[in-house]
């Protein structure tokens, strides 16, 4: 009778082994399973924001052309050059003269095509270059001439003497009574400034 007994009393203690192992191994299946799924909705959500991103950006040294480019492949997005309908002397002085002369004369050069259908984006990174203290003219064409209505606007610069800073006044005239969110903006001189800023405003 004792050996019987305890026989049973084995075979309840295994069962309620295993009922306990069977609950805790379904409690961790389900809380993978959620995990998961949490991690497949935040990568979804955040595919779907940098789907609506681009990278609009002036260059003519090929300076603010590389940190576009570097900017656009940490957010997996397109790159796209805004130019002027006349193109710019390629010699620096001369370049720079028309420059000072658009600035001083109020002169907002005519676009080129862009050639891209900017409705399907709600974030726009806009670079260029620091020209006399400030964004070049062809940025005011841009806010001018391009529909931007909603739309988010991040500013970024490259310059050996200026900082973004800078040109936020400007910026900020030129968005003026158009529904345009202008956000904090990035001097992208170097790398380790674009790649903190841009973890920063994914």
């Amino acid at each position: 009778m004792k050996i019987r007994g305890t026989i049973g009393l084995i075979g309840v203690i295994i069962l309620v082994i295993v009922g306990v192992s069977f609950v805790v191994h379904d409690h961790s299946d389900n809380q993978s399973r959620e995990d998961r799924q949490a991690h497949q909705t935040t990568n979804r959500k955040g595919k779907r924001a940098t789907q609506r991103t681009i990278v609009i950006y002036f260059s003519e040294t090929g300076t603010t052309k590389q940190a576009a480019q570097k900017i656009g492949q940490q957010l997996g997005v397109k790159t796209v050059a805004l130019k002027p309908k006349q193109a710019y002397s390629k010699e620096y002085t001369k370049m720079a003269s028309t420059a000072k002369a658009q600035v001083d004369r109020n002169q907002h050069p005519e676009l080129a095509k862009l050639n891209v259908d900017l409705s399907q984006y709600q974030t726009i990174w806009l670079g260029f270059p620091t020209w006399f203290h400030r964004p070049p003219m062809l940025i005011n064409s841009f806010f001018d001439d391009v529909q931007l209505k909603n739309k988010t606007i991040i500013p970024f610069t490259t310059s050996a003497s200026s900082n973004i800073s800078e040109s936020m006044p400007y910026l900020k005239k030129m968005i003026k009574n158009k529904q345009i969110t202008l956000h904090k903006g990035l001097t992208a001189n170097d790398d380790q400034a674009i790649d903190k800023f841009v973890k920063q405003n994914k």
